[in-house]
């Protein structure tokens, strides 16, 4: 809202008083008569001085009202002295000073809320870490949106028959393809194993896991500190999981029914082991040897011999047993034999 002045303007008025002259016997006065009493002189005009204009109410929006006007300065005019025998005419006073024009600065405004800027926002606070790997899953395994229990399990594939044992070795890597029966998570493999002859067990055995192409489809490890060390195999039993179960929960692994997988045991880490040639003995072991090879010990792993014909007949028909080439990683299969194994899906 805006305000307007209104300024009220005083004047000053002078009076002169006239001067006369007179006989007595009302002749006309001569060149000799008696002169008239000179006039006053006018008197200078009093400067009107202006009335200030009121301070400008400060407006309550945006604008504010306007400001103190500035009194106007007059300045009268002189009075000319008069001439014999007329009395001179006296100043006029000026006009007073008209009112200050200048607006002035109002009361601040209140801020209009949808005018002025607010304050700046402190800074909203960090969020929780989120979970770079799903669900947070205590004592289970996160595979997507989904928490798997590793406990839940069902037997798919199983081969019991064992007639003795192939070595798990730094030189030889056995291992088995088997076809899927059940859909659903792989969650294990079992085997029959043992430690045997002084193995390092500060190593792990792995089990790696390859598609139909031979493709790597990841591995798993097993601490060997709890199986036997006398190089004796307990035979896998179908109701109840021993100590050579592979957890394969942490692959995340979907199969179907009729898929073909193959698994293969590898040693990897553990303290080095290597053969004193003077001696021919391991390090670490104690174990006898003639190279680097032959150290850290070996693990007999449950093995059958199907005869000749193969194990289609006789033993598993799903699959087979196979070497891979320490080198290369090429799986070479054993018609002629499997390895005890059971297979778990859920």
């Amino acid at each position: 809202m805006r305000y307007s002045l209104i300024t009220l303007i005083g004047s000053g008025l002078i009076t002169i008083a006239a001067g006369c002259s007179d006989t007595d016997d009302g002749s006309v006065p001569t060149n000799d008569a008696k002169a008239g009493h000179s006039s006053k002189a006018g008197a200078a005009g009093k400067g009107g001085s202006g009335k200030g204009g009121t301070s400008g109410k400060g407006g309550s929006g945006a604008t504010g009202g306007a400001s103190a006007g500035k009194g106007g300065s007059g300045s009268g005019n002189v009075g000319t002295g008069g001439t014999r025998p007329h009395a001179g005419t006296g100043g006029t006073a000026t006009d007073a000073g008209a009112s200050g024009t200048d607006t002035g600065a109002g009361a601040g405004g209140f801020s209009g809320a949808s005018d002025s800027g607010g304050e700046a926002g402190t800074a909203g606070a960090g969020g929780d870490a989120g979970s770079s790997s799903g669900p947070a899953c205590p004592g289970g395994v996160a595979c997507g949106a989904e928490c798997i229990d590793p406990s839940v399990r069902t037997l798919d594939q199983i081969q019991l028959q064992s007639g003795g044992s192939i070595v798990l070795n730094n030189t030889q890597r056995p291992g088995q393809s088997f076809t899927v029966g059940s859909a659903g998570l792989l969650a294990g493999v079992e085997l029959a194993v043992s430690a045997c002859n002084g193995a390092n067990t500060t190593a792990q055995i792995q089990l790696e896991l390859f598609d139909e192409q031979a493709a790597s489809l990841g591995h798993v490890t097993l601490d060997p500190t709890p199986l036997r060390t006398d190089c004796g195999l307990d035979d896998l039993v179908e109701e109840t999981v021993g100590l050579g179960y592979f957890d394969l929960t942490p692959l995340c692994l979907t199969v179907e029914v009729g898929t073909q997988l193959t698994f293969a045991l590898s040693l990897v880490g553990g303290a080095p082991d290597t053969c004193d040639t003077g001696t021919y003995q391991c390090s670490s072991s104690g174990a006898y040897c003639f190279s680097d090879n032959d150290c850290g010990g070996s693990y007999n792993v449950g093995f059958t011999n199907c005869g000749g014909t193969g194990c289609d007949s006789t033993g598993y028909a799903g699959g087979e047993a196979v070497l891979q080439d320490v080198d290369s990683g090429a799986l070479t299969p054993m018609p002629s034999f499997e390895v005890e194994f059971k297979t778990f899906v859920q």
